[in-house]
Formats: structure tokens, sequence, C-alpha cells
């Protein structure tokens, strides 16, 4: 994402990206749900609840990827799922329409991995 101009900030573990989250109001965010500390649904669950992150994107990029998986980080506030690995044209297509729309964008289906 740097190499094509993005601003990118990384935490490892959940309460790492919350702080993150609070301290840079990122236009969009990329989780995994397997995160040691607070996974990516509890992660999700409280960005949604600060202001500046109510109606970001916040992209599920997860191993979890069963339909139970799906629908836990649906009813946690997640934008979209997306199976990892996420291939780089996916990639860029979320980021584009992130910056199109003010609304999270609908959850996805899983990635096709390249």
């Amino acid at each position: 994402m740097e190499a094509l101009g993005h601003e990118v900030h990384v935490a490892f573990d959940g309460p790492r990206g919350l702080e993150l989250a609070r301290q840079v109001k990122p236009d969009i965010a990329f989780v995994d749900i397997g995160l040691p500390g607070m996974d990516g649904f509890e992660l999700t669950r409280r960005m949604r609840q600060m202001p500046a992150c109510a109606m970001i994107p916040i992209i599920a990029v997860s191993g979890y990827a069963s339909e139970i998986d799906r629908d836990a980080a649906r009813r946690a506030g997640v934008s979209q799922h997306f199976a990892k690995p996420i291939n780089l044209a996916c990639l860029k297509e979320i980021v584009e329409r992130a910056g199109r729309t003010a609304e999270p964008i609908v959850t996805g289906e899983p990635s096709s991995g390249a």
C-alpha cells in the first residue's frame, strides 16, 4: 500500500490496533480476525464505538473464512470480509471504493488468492 502512495500504520495485536485507530483516525482499516490480545471481532466492535471510526470501512482479511466467521464479522461491524491471501487487484479496488464513499462498503465474499 505504501508503494501505491498510501500512508500505512501497522499494529501486531488488538490492543495496539485500537490505540493506533484512536491516534491515527484512519480512512480505512484492515483487520485480522486472529489477533493476539483482542481478536478482530472485538477490535471492530470497539472501533465502531469511536466517533472517528464509526463509518470507516473496516475490512477483515483473515484465515478464518467460513460462513460462520463471515457472519460473526458482519455482526461485529466489519464492512467486508476476505480470505487470506487477498490479491493486489482486490486490495486496490477496496481502497479506491473506500475513497468514493462515506459509508461502509457492503459485505463481500472471500477473495481468490493470488
